[in-house]
């Protein structure tokens, strides 16, 4: 009798076992091997596109952790842009940068509307000159211009006030640009070279640029020279007189030569010495034929 009724449970488990499906199990797991996929297709994008910046804490930080308005304008944006200041942050909002050049440089930047001397600018953590205002006539205004373009690493742009980190001067924002370093070029190479020849219709002008790199693991070079020569900016004037009557653009001819030197040495991993070398000369010739109608001669400056 007790073998019976062990011989039924036997049975009765067997048939139980025999009743079970794997198939809603293997069902789940599918439906959720596609949503892990996806998970981990969004982190790496998110680690991949994650942006460095140095000025808004003057270390190198993640910008997603920092608080405050900050982007980032890479090297490849702004070749996308157009080789022109004005053109690689065209498309930042709340960021205004005259297009021409005229006199002087590319003139001062305008965030949020306030700018002069309350926009600081740096060229690699290194102030530029203050904007001194000119008065009534702009024959002795003094504008901050900005580095080659073609030079640049990224432009890295803080809206509002920085006043903390950089002082008075700050308090508009930060507009902060980094030039090309050796390893960026190098790019795990012991040699690297490259020019770059463009034509520009908006001004007439040629830009031109040669690079060379060279270096190890611990020492690395960098050399850059460029040159550009234009006219002025076209405009939809078409009264050219001489008076405030103009309409059309003052004849400009300007020249521009550029050298970025750079020197690097790494003596450890979490140890870097870098030195740095950045000339600018620019040259710009204005005929001033639009500012009035008493002087029959020209000016030129």
């Amino acid at each position: 009798m007790e073998k019976m009724r062990l011989g039924g449970r036997l049975a009765g488990v067997a048939a139980a076992r025999k009743d079970f499906s794997p198939r809603p199990l293997a069902v789940a797991v599918v439906a959720v091997w596609p949503l892990l996929g996806l998970t981990q297709a969004r982190a790496a994008d998110e680690a991949q596109l994650r942006d460095v910046v140095v000025t808004a804490s003057r270390v190198q930080s993640d910008a997603q952790d920092l608080a405050g308005s900050i982007s980032l304008v890479s090297r490849r944006q702004m070749a996308e842009r157009g080789a022109f200041p004005a053109d690689a942050l065209a498309d930042e909002p709340d960021v205004s940068l005259p297009a021409d050049p005229r006199r002087f440089g590319a003139g001062h930047v305008n965030l949020r509307g306030i700018e002069d001397n309350r926009v600081l600018m740096l060229t690699d953590g290194v102030r530029a000159a203050d904007f001194r205002s000119p008065g009534t006539t702009n024959y002795d205004a003094s504008n901050r211009d900005i580095p080659f373009v073609e030079f640049l690493k990224q432009v890295e742009i803080v809206r509002g006030p920085a006043s903390s980190l950089y002082g008075s001067d700050a308090i508009g924002g930060v507009l902060g640009f980094l030039t090309l370093d050796p390893a960026d070029l190098l790019k795990s190479r012991s040699l690297a070279t490259g020019a770059r020849l463009g034509h520009y219709s908006a001004d007439s002008s040629t830009r031109a640029m040669v690079y060379a790199a060279a270096g190890g693991a611990r020492v690395q070079a960098l050399l850059m020279v460029g040159q550009a020569k234009g006219e002025e900016t076209d405009n939809q004037g078409t009264l050219a007189v001489q008076g405030l009557r103009r309409t059309a653009p003052n004849p400009i001819r300007y020249e521009q030569r550029n050298v970025l030197g750079k020197l690097t040495f790494a003596p450890a991993t979490a140890h870097h010495f870098k030195l740095t070398l950045e000339h600018k000369d620019s040259e710009t010739e204005v005929d001033a034929q639009r500012v009035g109608n008493t002087s029959p001669g020209r000016q030129t400056t």
